[in-house]
């Protein structure tokens, strides 16, 4: 399963909680590039078969890029 919220400003707020991906365990790709979403993506779910794609930035770091 993939799920791809990308190109929307307007989904905004703190990323999503391992738990509710834990609910989706057949998802295999997440893309949330170029939203309005913030905090630090759970390292838990960086590795495995989950695939993460987002803009590191100062709203939205983890995985594989730094937090400030």
């Amino acid at each position: 399963m993939t799920l791809q919220v990308q190109d929307n400003p307007f989904m905004a707020g703190p990323i999503v909680s391992p738990e509710l991906l834990d609910s989706m365990p057949s998802l295999e790709l997440l893309t949330l590039t170029n939203t309005g979403l913030s905090g630090e993506f759970p390292l838990a779910l960086c590795h495995g078969k989950l695939e993460v794609l987002f803009n590191c930035s100062e709203l939205l770091c983890g995985c594989n890029c730094g937090c400030n």
